[in-house]
């Protein structure tokens, strides 16, 4: 037995039902058979079952792209603890999110009046760039090209990276 109330009910059509059992006088208490009925309360139990797959469905693959990231960060942690030189797998991350900073400040399609270069220089201040950096003359910004600055980017943080790994590199 389900009740008009029910949830089920609720969001698959229990209030034209409702409307339908006022109109005919039926108290509520009373206990309703139709096939019509019957149908549609299993209908209502399959789209349920069939929403509910689907979002376990998108658990289970938000999981496994975890899972991944937790195996990649492992295996890296275990290259590390394990004396291995990581040193290029870094300067390909640092590249590849420079790369994608740069794409997202200044976008090569479109005009340069879509180009943030001010929140670029935001986003690295004080940890890649210091006050100055990627201030262009006018001349010098018309022929400005992302690649450029993303080049400047990169050689900056090859540059820190270097500094980072002499500084805390022990002498054997």
């Amino acid at each position: 037995y389900i009740s008009l109330e029910d949830d089920l009910m609720r969001l698959f059509g229990g209030d034209r039902i409702n409307a339908l059992m006022e109109r005919l006088n039926v108290d509520e208490d009373t206990p309703i058979e139709n096939r019509m009925l019957t149908n549609t309360i299993e209908s209502a139990q399959r789209k349920i079952e069939g929403r509910n797959f689907a979002i376990r469905k998108s658990v289970l693959q938000f999981d496994d792209v975890l899972n991944r990231q937790r195996e990649i960060i492992y295996s890296q942690r275990d290259q590390v603890l394990n004396g291995e030189n990581i040193k290029e797998q870094i300067l390909r991350m640092i590249d590849q999110a420079i790369e994608r900073q740069v794409k997202q400040f200044l976008p090569s399609e479109g005009d340069r009046a879509a180009w943030n270069l001010n929140g670029l220089r935001e986003r690295y201040m004080g940890w890649l760039l210091q006050p100055g950096d990627l201030l262009y003359p006018d001349e010098k910004k018309a022929r400005l090209q992302p690649e450029d600055v993303q080049k400047e980017l990169t050689e900056k943080a090859h540059t820190l990276y270097e500094k980072r790994e002499q500084q805390f590199t022990p002498a054997i």
